[in-house]
Parts: structure tokens; sequence; C-alpha cells
């Protein structure tokens, strides 16, 4: 069976923001923890600043596509070598990655950016878990997080299939959204296996309104 392709991501309400000077522009732990389990195992492709972001590291126990206009000039460790590779085209990351997903039985490849990967393959995708987080404007009506790479607008030709509303101390609030494609339901992401966020998010305690 040929693998499927999931996006993830996590953007800003309002502006779509998803990048600030090749950093995430905000701290949600919980949230990474998500990520982390989700692609456990799994085949991921990303483009050569979100490998940078990852500080040129293999995350444990997964499969790395790296999409660089160069890819010589893609740094991978030795001790990374059999579980990275770099390309220089989508079209041959897709290739590999399904390559490789076949060769591991993992029925699903995360694309996990940055915007123009998204971009490039959000047509492909059968399924997308976004997480999106609040980003209230101030009195000058700038947006709390802002930055310089965006994730694209999806269309409508998604539906959303779950929400989840997260909010842990110290965290800003955040939804995780996950959407299907019905024209690729023979594909569609089995949410049923995924881990549930409420294993990874502590509730903010409650405060008594006195009503």
């Amino acid at each position: 069976m040929t693998p499927s392709y999931t996006i993830i991501a996590s953007y800003g309400a309002g502006n779509r923001v998803i990048g600030a000077d090749n950093k995430l522009p905000w701290k949600i732990p919980s949230d990474l923890k998500y990520f982390k389990q989700v692609t456990k195992k799994a085949v991921l492709v990303m483009g050569h600043n979100t490998w940078r972001s990852l500080k040129c590291k293999a995350l444990p126990g997964r499969k790395h596509v790296v999409i660089a206009s160069d890819a010589s000039s893609v740094e991978i460790a030795e001790k990374d070598k059999a579980n990275v590779i770099a390309v220089m085209t989508v079209e041959v990351a897709l290739m590999r990655a399904e390559q490789w997903a076949i060769e591991i039985d993992q029925p699903i490849i995360y694309i996990i950016g940055g915007g123009k990967i998204y971009e490039k393959t959000l047509h492909l995708a059968s399924g997308m878990i976004l997480t999106e987080v609040a980003n209230p404007k101030d009195e000058h009506g700038q947006y709390e997080f802002d930055g310089d790479v965006f994730f694209p607008e999806i269309g409508d030709d998604w539906i959303s299939a779950e929400d989840t509303a997260s909010k842990k101390a110290g965290e800003p609030e955040y939804t995780v959204r996950m959407y299907i494609r019905p024209d690729k339901l023979k594909q569609m992401l089995p949410f049923h296996e995924l881990p549930s966020l409420s294993e990874f998010v502590i509730p903010a305690p409650e405060v008594d309104s006195g009503l």
C-alpha cells in the first residue's frame, strides 16, 4: 500500500505565522511532546531551513528527507547518515520518502515544513494536524506572535475532523485541529490511532468566578 501524506504544523491564529528567524515564535513544550509522539518511527519530509532549526540533528527513531537547492550543503553528522538523506527537489524527496516508509512499514509520511514545502505539498496531503496558537493583538493592532514564514491558506476542500483545545499553565492557549480531504478518504489519516493530546497537557487550574 502506498503511504499517505500528512502535514503537521503549528501556526498563529490570525496571521498564520509559523516561524521567526528560523525558530518557532512561541514555546509550547506540551505541543512539542505531542509532535514527537505522533511522528515517532515515521518518515519526515522537510526543507533545509527546517532541518537547520533542528540544529542539523536527526530526531530519534525517525527517518528524515531534507530538500535543499544544493543537497551537498546539507550538514549531516556521520552518526545520522543512516537516517537522513538530502535531495534537491520535492518530487525526489517524496519518492525517497515513500521508499523508506514502505521499507519500515509506516503508512504515513509527515511533512513538517517550512512554508514553501507546505505550499508545494498541500495538494498531495490526505490529512493535516494543525496546532492553532492563540495570537491576540495589542492596542496597536500588532499580533503577539509574528514572524517571516507563514502557513498557506488551505481552501474549502478540507474539512475539520476533530478539534482539541488545550491550556497548560505557563503556555499559550492552543487548539489542535485535524483535517481530512474528502477526495482522499481512502488515504484518510487514522486519527483514532493517534495519542490523545490530554496525555501531554495538564489543564490550567480553573478560576472561581464567584458566580
